[in-house]
């Protein structure tokens, strides 16, 4: 075939086809080139993001955190955790409205600076529940029925002074949305428990 062609053709093509085989090699260096910085990069920004998360998922819990330690640090609440009597079936919030509305006010004003983002719920020792949440989708629980719940029963015999739970369903709302927890028993100056807040 090069035999019928004149030198300058072939000259020409031996130079158009070494010139397409260095462009495509300094073309394939540069997009694999291109490609590991592009990488590093989806690698670096996936890094910072989850760092980020992780700081916001910290900052989240040593909120509730705090709040928790407020709600046991209050005098008005444990004083009220500590005056209620063993009564197998009525609710001790349900029956005293009054007492309730006060203590829902005293767990909202903690959360005065920064709305309430999720649920508080107390539980007193005999199982009498309350609850605070800027839901719609509270669920009406009876006292034998948080008497029952596993879980409540280990919170009652726990011994440390918190807990974390990871993600699960939401038990007191009628979604049961996926949330994150902090069980904090709810203790006086002499470690008497009174409740789980």
């Amino acid at each position: 075939m090069f035999k019928s062609l004149s030198y300058q053709k072939k000259i020409f093509l031996s130079l158009s086809v070494s010139l397409f085989i260095v462009l495509s090699l300094i073309n394939m260096y540069f997009y694999f080139r291109m490609e590991s910085i592009i990488e590093s990069n989806v690698a670096q920004n996936k890094q910072q993001t989850t760092l980020k998360l992780q700081e916001q998922v910290d900052r989240v819990l040593n909120e509730m955190d705090k709040l928790s330690i407020s709600i046991n640090a209050s005098d008005k609440i444990m004083n009220v955790l500590r005056d209620i009597p063993d009564d197998p079936s009525d609710n001790y919030f349900d029956e005293n409205s009054e007492l309730s509305r006060d203590i829902r006010n005293t767990l909202l004003s903690f959360t005065s600076l920064q709305p309430l983002k999720g649920r508080i719920s107390i539980i007193s020792l005999y199982g009498d529940y309350l609850g605070v949440s800027n839901k719609m989708d509270s669920r009406n629980v009876d006292k034998t029925h948080i008497r029952q719940m596993p879980e409540v029963r280990q919170y009652f015999t726990m011994k440390a002074y918190k807990l974390f739970l990871p993600p699960h369903p939401d038990e007191w709302s009628e979604t049961g949305d996926t949330v994150f927890s902090i069980v904090r028993p709810l203790r006086d100056n002499y470690l008497v428990w009174l409740g789980r807040g």
